[in-house]
């Protein structure tokens, strides 16, 4: 008998390409206040049609994402 497994692994909103983020503040509304820090996070709202990684200030309540300045990690 041959079993399969699916394993089921949550991910927060910008994490990976595949899930990515409107904006900063979407991301910290998912999260929590608590459990969000500034770091890099995708988005798919900065370049139409594209997935970039940028960089979210949430010291300022994640009102600010800067563009990350390498265009290698965009996701076609």
């Amino acid at each position: 008998m041959h079993l399969s497994y699916i394993i089921h692994v949550l991910v927060p909103v910008g994490s990976i390409p595949e899930l990515p983020a409107e904006s900063c503040k979407e991301i910290k509304a998912s999260e929590g206040r608590q459990a969000t820090v500034s770091g890099k996070y995708w988005f798919d709202s900065i370049i139409p049609g594209k997935v970039v990684l940028a960089h979210c200030d949430m010291e300022t309540e994640g009102e600010t994402a800067y563009l990350i300045p390498f265009f290698s990690q965009c996701v076609k």
